[in-house]
């Protein structure tokens, strides 16, 4: 592993055990003030205390305020826990194997685990353990008639305790870190591919059947001019104004994807496209529009794009001499209907996509790609009416719904 990898793994490492750590240090720094406390109200208030609570309370203070700058030290070299190991010793010699810094020393051995996991368990329990025992036969520190279970047996084992149970949370915490990271690396990756699935969808709804058109247009351009050069100079016209139209579809969809699209008033936009659609298309096309608010750019990005295309699904199948355009206020919701009395068919969406026809599905995945949905009512001759609705409020997306 580089030396920057490294470095980071640490960072990582440091950033997931840094609550918990803290917390095992801020009870150690309580209990300190108690046992300081306690010391104070007892009269034994002495220098050998008081310097000995200072290098304890420094030990606790510098990682408690200063983690993110110290833990990747500690975690890359145990050794820097030496030192924490030495001011047990120095305690437990100083006021006593059954003193009130005992507690303070065992918060030792439960942050050894908590940083090194069991091989730190291991190392500071033991080693925490000898000195212990080091202290209890050192001249003065160990009480009158420290020879029973509780001296020799209970005290010391709390070391080995306190050690294992910090390995054991800073394996808890190395599960959730890892599970946590598995599902932000999924959530990633389900990101990812509905982007994916949203350009496919703009290009299909967008660039790709108009270029399409333009590439069979000019299939044919060549053998017209010789036939009908009349025609073909009028096919060359409608070719330029198909490139054109590509071109603004281009522009529409790098506006989208960078978020250029400005906020216009559903009202203005809906009039507009039906208007134009109505002029391309030579069909009769009318919108009426109530007063509606209008949603969040991307819920309306996706409302406007809905329409467009459910315009050119009527021009090129409904066989229609009649479209209406809907825009009304619906309670958190803003809803389109767009209805013809063209020839109609069976609305199954599930159908349509196995058939290789994505147009429909694709419009309802970007209604529920931002909480909102299709659906679509219809019968052979007897035309054809889609209703969509996106929410007034940007929240999480829905997820599925039941088919239309």
């Amino acid at each position: 592993m580089s030396d920057a990898a490294h470095a980071a793994r640490l960072r990582d490492e440091a950033s997931w055990l840094g609550g918990t750590v803290r917390v095992a240090l801020a009870g150690r720094a309580a209990a300190l003030v108690l046992t300081l406390g306690w010391a104070f109200l007892e009269g034994g208030v002495g220098w050998p205390l008081i310097v000995t609570f200072a290098l304890a309370g420094t030990a606790s203070a510098v990682p408690l305020v200063w983690w993110e700058g110290v833990a990747p030290a500690l975690l890359a070299r145990p050794a820097y826990l030496a030192g924490e190991l030495v001011l047990s010793t120095l305690i437990l010699i100083a006021t006593g194997v059954d003193g009130p810094f005992f507690t303070f020393t065992l918060g030792t051995a439960l942050i050894g685990g908590l940083v090194y996991s069991w091989p730190g368990a291991a190392l500071f329990g033991v080693t925490q353990v000898a000195a212990y025992y080091y202290a209890l036969s050192y001249p003065g520190a160990s009480p009158a008639g420290a020879d029973g279970f509780q001296e020799l047996v209970g005290l010391p084992s709390l070391y080995l305790f306190a050690a294992a149970g910090g390995a054991v949370m800073r394996d808890l915490i190395t599960r959730s870190a890892r599970v946590q990271r598995e599902a932000t690396a999924e959530a990633a990756r389900a990101a990812a591919d509905r982007e994916r699935a949203r350009l496919a969808r703009e290009m299909h709804d967008s660039i790709a059947k108009t270029v399409s058109g333009i590439a069979l247009g000019a299939a044919g351009l060549a053998r017209r001019i010789e036939r009908d050069p009349a025609g073909a100079g009028e096919q060359a016209r409608q070719l330029a104004a198909d490139a054109q139209r590509a071109t603004r579809e281009a522009r529409s969809l790098l506006g989208d994807l960078r978020g250029e699209d400005p906020e216009r008033p559903v009202a203005e936009v809906v009039v507009e496209v039906v208007e134009r659609f109505a002029a391309e298309s030579g069909l009769p096309a009318r919108a009426v529009v109530e007063e509606v608010a209008t949603p969040p750019r991307r819920h309306a990005v996706q409302l406007y794009w809905i329409l467009r295309e459910a315009l050119r699904n009527v021009e090129r199948h409904a066989h229609a001499t009649q479209v209406v355009v809907k825009a009304r206020a619906e309670p958190g919701r803003c809803a389109l209907i767009v209805s013809d009395n063209g020839a109609g068919f069976e609305p199954d969406l599930d159908s349509l996509a196995a058939h290789g026809h994505y147009g429909l599905v694709g419009m309802r995945e970007r209604a529920r790609s931002v909480g909102g949905d299709l659906t679509v009512r219809s019968r052979p001759g007897h035309g054809t009416a889609l209703t969509t609705w996106v929410p007034l409020e940007a929240g999480r997306d829905f997820g599925k719904r039941g088919a239309a």
